[in-house]
């Protein structure tokens, strides 16, 4: 059934009736001045975009028909072009599959939550009487403004209708008072109807209060389901933000506090977890991070010529020395004392940094096996030296082969999960630990015994830095906070930068709603929605 040529309904055989009554409905509903002059619309036949309004009881799931014309406007893009009116029902019994639930490009399913208008009475069927309410919240999308742009316009004509009424009684109840002594039953039979217009008008205005917070109870929801949405993005902060603008005032919304309370899981669990985006990392911490030296990608380690300041004789007797490989470079590393090591295309030598010594050399058949690739390069040149805070040292050759930086015995083989071969890999931080990327999943590895300290399964990106404190001795940055790219979300136009930080143990989480929501106040410091993000939300 058409509405208009661009509005059509769509419902199941036993509905019909209903979907008269519904376009009856919308047709009869004059747009106001100041919405036309805004849209430009001044009728349902001026809206251009096609609009789909689907009726929604248990049949509807089960009609062909109505899943065919759903589909249809899924495939142009148009998900927020179908409308829904819940007529019978709950909506997990009454809305298409199709409506409920997105898969996205990289497999991940996500929920949406359509937006409905609501006409199930006390006893389950369709209250036809909350037509003229509801078919506001269908009319807001189609024409480009908010449902309280046309509720406020209903209440305000309605309130203008009561205070005429009430000046002209008012004014009758002077010309009365005026013949009181002559006309005294007149007068007590004008107060009387007076009493009841006042009454009237009360109940008009304890109808529109409770309007308003209706109002605000389906702004609640529809804030805590982009909390919902900014949560999957990876930005908890600002989805904490969001739901505490409506707690604990709505505290009984089951969804709110629901996305409340992951919000906090998240904040407050052990290990890596992610903060918010660098835009609103650096406004509220700008002063804290500045004093950190982030680690690019493409830095592998502090490595200093260790000839540098040296007399003429000490290069010379470098140079000297008989190994079994031509060395490419010499080096040696601050937080490894006493050693220089010199890099050839397939080895390592280490060497005495005073006596010019040979201690070993690292150059064995796993490492010959596996460091050369097919095209005759090496990977020798990607070798990492890293100190631990214990005072031992490790030496990641190949990104795969770590050995003991003490004598060059061989200790383990980096774990690869299954996974493509490392993408990225970083310096090794303070805490002696080797953050590598292997396809989109960070890994980030103890140097001391090769074991995990944690996964960012499919955060994306294949870019991180490390913000972390800078150890004066070894000149290792410290893990504690990372920067890392993400995938787009439905939120943002571009792939965000969030910044993850690591936590030693998780925080204990309040079981009651003040508790909970003084922790997260004190978790967000002293971070508030700006302007711009309010304008976003709409919480002006």
């Amino acid at each position: 059934m058409y509405v208009t040529k661009h509005i059509r309904i769509l419902a199941p055989a036993s509905m019909e009736k209903l979907a008269s009554s519904l376009k009856q409905a919308l047709t009869g509903y004059r747009i106001p001045g100041n919405v036309s002059k805004r849209t430009g619309i001044h009728s349902l036949e001026e809206v251009r975009d096609d609009w789909c309004i689907v009726i929604c009881t248990p049949e509807t799931p089960e009609d062909p028909e109505i899943t065919r014309e759903i589909g249809t406007f899924l495939e142009k893009g148009k998900r927020n072009q179908v409308l829904t009116i819940l007529a019978e029902g709950s909506p997990d019994t009454s809305f298409p599959e199709s409506l409920l639930y997105e898969t996205l490009p990289d497999g991940t399913t996500i929920r949406h939550e359509p937006l409905a208008a609501n006409i199930v009475g006390t006893d389950g069927l369709p209250d036809e009487k909350k037509l003229k309410v509801e078919r506001l919240r269908l009319l807001a999308p189609i024409l480009g403004v908010l449902f309280d742009d046309l509720r406020n316009r209903s209440r305000m004509r309605r309130n203008r209708i009561l205070a005429a009424a009430g000046t002209v009684l008012l004014a009758g109840a002077a010309i009365f008072l005026g013949f009181a002594i002559s006309r005294m039953r007149i007068m007590m039979r004008q107060n009387e109807d007076l009493q009841v217009q006042y009454e009237e008008a009360g109940q008009a205005m304890q109808e529109a209060e409770e309007q308003r917070d209706l109002a605000r109870e389906a702004l609640a929801e529809t804030t805590a389901l982009q909390a919902e949405i900014i949560l999957a993005g990876n930005d908890p902060e600002l989805a904490l933000l969001l739901c505490l603008e409506y707690l604990p005032e709505m505290g009984h919304l089951t969804r709110l506090t629901d996305v409340f309370d992951r919000t906090l899981e998240t904040l407050c669990a052990e290990g890596f977890v992610p903060v918010t985006t660098e835009k609103s990392y650096r406004r509220t911490r700008e002063q804290e991070i500045g004093k950190a030296a982030p680690v690019a990608l493409t830095d592998l380690g502090p490595r200093k010529d260790p000839t540098e300041g040296k007399p003429a004789e000490y290069l010379e007797k470098l140079m000297a020395l008989e190994l079994p490989f031509e060395v490419k470079e010499y080096w040696d590393h601050p937080g490894i004392p006493g050693k220089i090591f010199g890099l050839a295309e397939h080895g390592i030598a280490a060497m005495d940094a005073d006596s010019l010594q040979l201690l070993y050399v690292i150059r064995d058949e796993i490492t010959d096996r596996f460091t050369t690739a097919p095209n005759g390069s090496t990977y020798w040149d990607g070798t990492i030296l890293a100190a631990l805070p214990d005072g031992e040292s490790r030496i990641v050759v190949g990104r795969t082969f770590v050995y003991d930086g003490a004598d060059g015995t061989f200790l383990y083989e980096i774990e690869d999960y299954g996974l493509p071969g490392a993408t990225g890999i970083l310096r090794a931080s303070a805490e002696g630990w080797l953050p590598m990327w292997l396809g989109d999943n960070l890994f980030v590895i103890d140097l001391a015994d090769g074991h995990e300290i944690q996964a960012l399964r499919s955060p994306g990106g294949n870019s991180h830095a490390l913000y972390g404190e800078k150890d004066a001795v070894t000149d290792q940055t410290s893990a504690s906070r990372l920067l890392i790219y993400t995938y787009p979300s439905v939120v943002l136009d571009a792939k965000p930068r969030i910044f993850w930080e690591y936590h030693a143990a998780a925080t204990a989480i309040p079981e009651d709603l003040d508790g909970k929501i003084a922790l997260a106040k004190e978790l967000l410091g002293n971070r508030e929605l700006i302007e711009s993000e309010k304008k976003t939300y709409h919480l002006e």
